[in-house]
């Protein structure tokens, strides 16, 4: 894009400032009264160059500018006379000058901060007229948000974007519906995925799907990454998607080929992944201390209210002491690439396939059976969308679940229940789950202590409402009556 110019905010740039950007193909186009209106359009860098005669003039220019420069992708440098101007500026202007992705230069020559700016690479100008909506009345997309997408669907001339997930993250997950200007194939392209979430999250995503997607996930069972975004303050991950699919969790709680879907998931999608396990001998040590080194959880994270709840109803243990005992188990296990947040959410399922949409807490090891675990925990924990929010307790969800998580279940998969249950279909995805993680154990209580660790994970945050509470509440009293037979069990 050579055509594209650098606009320069600060005093005039000398005569060799100008000649070194041009001859880089960069020409300056000098904003005199730092108030022009600019087109990114046409911007192929920005220069903020700091002198203390002008530091007011510049400073507010950065800080009108600056964050939608940095969205629209072009490249922002500060030049500054000395390092005190310097550290000046970050103190003054810390919003903009803080970010990791502005170019901060002091006492540059012209042909070095010329260089700079031309070696960065341009985007295809972003669509400032996009349509973008959000479908089903859902959180409309914040300014910075909407660039990000100008950027990436330039070629479209209006997106819909459906949004696929709603968890406590600033991530966001949308399945993008295209309308192109036209080619001799048709407006109608194939939906994209995209997710928005940190820079730092979604570069490490990136990195996931390079180096743990795309060797071990079958094409056509994870997204394929087109592209990403990088803006001031969030960054967006684009690939393909799977038309008409819809998530595990949905499928699993309408009851209808859930079983097939999580076979899937593990016999196909994960498989890879799963087999690296049996390529390197057991480890030996502390299940839950290897699930905090994977950031799975976190003790010091513990919402003391789950405490307070269990004390409530007679069940005084402490945890601190309990947590003590975890890190002195010693049992083999074996380890592989884990997902680390594997849910009913991001899986996608198609025909019986089960496609991963989410590769940001991929772990390079962790204990083989977390994954198993995570699965069969979220899915008869997580509150679903068409429960009475406003109800503490549910007796009939209670029973079931004592039933399904009793200590002795974890010795034989629990037995099979009524089909005309309300709970059926949780009882069938924790029964299948629970055969395949109690088959991947390699020693005794292994994947009990899997699901313990998990059932403690969900009690790092507060519910969103009572019902959701009241499960959190359940999880935290479930886990500590796992924990207790396990340490008793293991450790005498």
């Amino acid at each position: 894009m050579s055509w594209r110019h650098v606009v320069w905010f600060g005093p005039r740039p000398s005569e060799a400032v100008f000649n070194a950007f041009s001859f880089h193909s960069r020409p300056i186009r000098w904003n005199e009264d730092q108030n022009e209106a600019l087109d990114p359009r046409l911007i192929g860098g920005a220069v903020f160059h700091l002198e203390r005669h002008s530091f007011d003039l510049v400073k507010n220019a950065a800080e009108e500018y600056g964050m939608m420069l940095l969205d629209y992708g072009i490249p922002v440098v500060f030049t500054a006379e000395s390092d005190a101007l310097m550290g000046s500026a970050q103190a003054a202007i810390a919003e903009v000058l803080g970010l990791s992705q502005v170019i901060r230069l002091t006492q540059a020559t012209p042909e070095d901060l010329a260089r700079r700016v031309a070696s960065a690479e341009l985007d295809t100008p972003p669509r400032l007229d996009l349509e973008v909506t959000v479908a089903y009345n859902r959180r409309p997309l914040e300014p910075g948000e909407r660039r990000l997408f100008q950027r990436a669907f330039s070629n479209c001339s209006s997106v819909r974007l459906v949004e696929l997930t709603g968890g406590r993250s600033d991530a966001r997950v949308f399945a993008v519906h295209m309308t192109t200007d036209g080619s001799d194939a048709g407006v109608w392209p194939q939906p994209a995925f995209a997710k928005l979430d940190l820079p730092k999250k979604i570069r490490k995503e990136a990195e996931n799907y390079q180096k743990y997607a795309e060797p071990f996930i079958p094409f056509g069972l994870r997204p394929n990454i087109k592209g990403t975004y990088d803006g001031a303050e969030k960054s967006l991950l684009v690939g393909n998607f799977v038309e008409s699919s819809e998530s595990l969790w949905a499928m699993a709680r309408r009851g209808g080929g859930a079983e097939e879907a999580i076979n899937s998931l593990l016999d196909d999608t994960l498989l890879s992944w799963r087999n690296q396990a049996y390529s390197r001998a057991p480890e030996e040590g502390s299940i839950p201390v290897a699930l905090r080194q994977c950031g799975v959880f976190d003790p010091e994270k513990l919402s003391k209210s789950y405490v307070k709840h269990a004390e409530s109803i007679g069940l005084k243990v402490s945890f601190s002491k309990l947590w003590k005992r975890l890190e002195a188990l010693r049992q083999p296990y074996r380890t592989c690439p884990i997902h680390g947040d594997l849910h009913g959410e991001n899986v996608r399922v198609r025909k019986g396939q089960s496609i991963l949409i989410d590769l940001a807490t991929v772990q390079p090891k962790g204990p083989a059976v977390s994954d198993l675990a995570s699965l069969e925990v979220w899915l008869a924990f997580e509150l679903p969308p068409d429960t009475e929010t406003n109800c503490f307790k549910d007796d009939a969800w209670t029973i079931e679940i004592d039933r399904l998580f009793a200590p002795a279940s974890f010795q034989h998969p629990p037995g099979p229940v009524d089909p005309l249950s309300t709970f059926a279909w949780t009882a069938n995805v924790v029964r299948q789950i629970r055969g395949k993680g109690i088959s991947s154990q390699t020693s005794s209580k292994e994947y009990q202590v899997a699901v313990a660790i998990q059932l403690l994970r969900r009690c790092q945050w507060e519910g969103e409402n009572d019902a959701d509470r009241y499960r959190r509440c359940h999880a935290y009293l479930t886990a500590i009556k796992l924990i207790l037979e396990i340490v008793d069990g293991l450790n005498g």
